[in-house]
């Protein structure tokens, strides 16, 4: 399953761990991690307004908002994004550095769109009742172990086609889209609203590890998890019978499985020749004050959001200002 985060200019050098904090641009739990920008210098605090939050920021914004919900009787919040509040030209007053924060309350349902500055929440919004935001790398981990976990889907892989070792069997999680009215019900559940989610199911043949390419061994059946009761809700494809084979072709890519393939190439291609790109007197930019890139002229504050993805801040040309910000 192909998973993947954007931080902004960060290279995370250790795995953020948590159950249920692991959203997108965020580092929630950050104090065991060790992280390094673009300019190879320790993340601090920038001194542009506009700049993403910091590991550090996003500790406090998230640690606010997990004693804010624990006030009110919720100690399992799931976060979506963390993300900078990016601040408006105001006159009368200088912009303070906010941060928004997206959660989940898995006992309800309801997602609340949450405004942090500092280490205080300023202002809590319920969205409306089955309003689901995107899914995080943590929703994905769950879905996967709750469709694994089930005695059902044991059950249905054990006579359906002999699995009996779910440590062979890939959850590959995907939203649900609503295609009847029958799904529309799915959803709304008994009155609370239900995260769905439906993991495509595929067998590793090749292989003691992750190596296999198991896109290349599809099982025909379909669970559709809760990830807020963390239950299976339904499995599709139960009622084809007799149930189809598991397509049994080896289609591998990597070295240690290439003998095993049944029709692709079985052994690796010969090394290439070593192409080698030097510049001696270093590079044309310069990189500084975590990320503000001087290039030929161009001053250009560079930036992500997991809404737009780059956004280029403060443009200018020769120190003449260009535009404020541009998103591609």
């Amino acid at each position: 399953m192909l998973r993947s985060c954007v931080f902004s200019l960060v290279r995370p050098l250790a795995t953020v761990s948590s159950s249920t904090c692991r959203p997108s641009l965020c580092l929630l739990n950050a104090t065991n991690t060790r992280s390094v920008w673009s300019t190879g210098q320790e993340p601090r605090r920038s001194t542009y307004l506009q700049d993403a939050l910091t590991p550090d920021e996003i500790q406090t914004a998230s640690s606010a908002v997990k004693g804010y919900m624990s006030a009110s009787g919720v100690d399992d919040p799931r976060f979506v994004t963390v993300s900078l509040k990016e601040p408006k030209p105001n006159l009368d007053e200088p912009p303070k550095r906010q941060a928004e924060v997206l959660v989940l309350n898995p006992s309800t349902g309801i997602a609340t769109e949450m405004l942090v500055q500092g280490d205080e929440v300023i202002s809590s919004e319920d969205l409306p009742l089955g309003t689901q935001p995107m899914l995080t790398p943590a929703d994905c981990d769950l879905a996967e172990s709750i469709s694994k976990s089930s005695e059902e889907v044991q059950r249905a892989l054990k006579e359906r086609y002999g699995i009996t070792n779910m440590d062979k069997v890939v959850g590959d999680p995907w939203s649900v889209h609503l295609a009847s009215e029958e799904d529309r019900l799915l959803v709304e559940g008994d009155g609370k609203p239900r995260r769905l989610v439906q993991t495509f199911l595929y067998q590793r043949m090749e292989g003691e590890g992750m190596e296999c390419n198991h896109y290349a061994h599809p099982i025909d059946i379909l669970p559709i998890v809760d990830l807020n009761s963390k239950s299976v809700v339904r499995i599709d494809g139960l009622d084809r019978l007799p149930a189809p084979k598991i397509p049994t072709d080896s289609v591998n890519y990597h070295r240690n499985l290439l003998h095993t393939n049944s029709y692709l190439q079985t052994q690796w291609r010969p090394r290439m020749k070593d192409l080698s790109i030097v510049q001696k007197d270093g590079p044309s930019f310069n990189v500084s004050d975590n990320n503000l890139v001087d290039w030929q002229g161009w001053s250009i504050r560079v930036g992500f959001n997991y809404r737009e993805g780059l956004v280029l801040h403060d443009i200018k040309y020769k120190g003449r200002p260009g535009q404020r910000q541009k998103r591609l």
